[in-house]
């Protein structure tokens, strides 16, 4: 059966329709309005993550503003050896930056002003561990916590990890690592050429530098109480009589300096009575091997005096 349309109604013979023409804008106007938004919104969701990371620099640059400023306050206290108040200042800026390797170093140095030896460990051991791993002056402070604790292996241990982030031929740590080769017992022929290249070392600089022909008062002590670790007593004695003389001249010349400029004296001259202490127990402990009791008795009253804390017995030196 046929379609009713094609057998009842004549075809259309009218010519094909033309389009009517659109006007130009038309066809483009949905894209053009597209392009615009695409536009709009990258540049509003730029603007959303300028903001985000301007807040977030912002809000640590207020926290870095804040926590310096109370750890220069700390630095204040310090000076006028307030440590409780120096302490408390970086405990407030820690709040701000917690995790900040300098703030927490500092904390560490605060409780060493305290003597409170564990809690300076914790700190240097953080720095090290989690914040700077490679300071060479970290592990020095730490080896120096260790000393006062009586842990000589691990004081060793810490100025041998330091010279390895240090310029070769440092010469505090060369001095630093032979005293404590002799403190502990070990390496002690290893560290008597050790402080003879130190001493060498610094001679040939304050020769090129034109100054005086005076050796450092820690240097000698420390080839000193090497030789009184190996019963070198004489070679010992000479060398720390003259330490001690060194260091009263350098005492001398440093009082001047910090009286012209109005500096204060306690902090610097209490850190050259520990010395001069430390140095006259030395200096005991060699007499008393050389049967000299009553000088050596006077040098340990001596070193007392100065603040100086023996050991409980006398440190004994290597069995001949």
């Amino acid at each position: 059966m046929s379609d009713p349309s094609t057998d009842d109604e004549p075809l259309d013979q009218s010519p094909t329709k033309t389009p009517q023409s659109v006007p130009a804008g038309a066809d483009a106007e949905q894209p053009v309005g597209s392009l615009l938004w695409g536009r709009w919104s990258l540049i509003l969701l730029t603007l959303i993550a300028l903001c985000a990371v301007y807040h977030r620099e912002a809000r640590h640059a207020v926290c870095r503003f804040v926590a310096n400023r109370h750890a220069d306050a700390a630095s204040g206290l310090l000076v006028n050896e307030d440590v409780a108040g120096a302490l408390a200042k970086v405990e407030q800026a820690l709040l701000w930056l917690p995790n900040d390797s300098a703030l927490v170093y500092l904390r560490g140095q605060i409780f060493a002003e305290k003597e409170n030896w564990q809690a300076s460990l914790r700190d240097y051991t953080r720095v090290i561990e989690e914040l700077a791993p490679e300071f060479a002056f970290v592990y020095v402070k730490r080896s120096a916590v260790h000393e006062q604790m009586g842990n000589y292996v691990l004081a060793l241990e810490d100025v041998e990890q330091a010279m390895k982030f240090s310029p070769a031929g440092e010469l505090s740590l060369l001095n630093h690592h032979a005293y404590l080769c002799g403190l502990a017992n070990v390496k002690l022929g290893a560290a008597q050429a050790e402080i003879n290249q130190a001493l060498k070392l610094y001679r040939e600089e304050a020769q090129r530098q034109g100054r005086p022909n005076v050796e450092p008062a820690a240097f000698l002590d420390t080839r000193g109480f090497l030789h009184y670790r190996l019963g070198q007593y004489d070679q010992a004695l000479s060398d720390i009589t003259k330490g001690l003389r060194y260091l009263g001249d350098e005492r001398k010349a440093i009082l001047e300096k910090i009286t012209k400029h109005e500096i204060p004296i306690r902090g610097p001259m209490r850190a050259y009575d520990k010395m001069q202490g430390e140095i006259l127990y030395h200096r005991g402990l060699v007499r008393q091997e050389l049967g000299q009791t009553e000088e050596a008795e006077k040098d340990f009253g001596s070193a007392v005096e100065l603040g100086y804390e023996m050991p409980p017995g006398p440190s004994q030196p290597v069995a001949q």
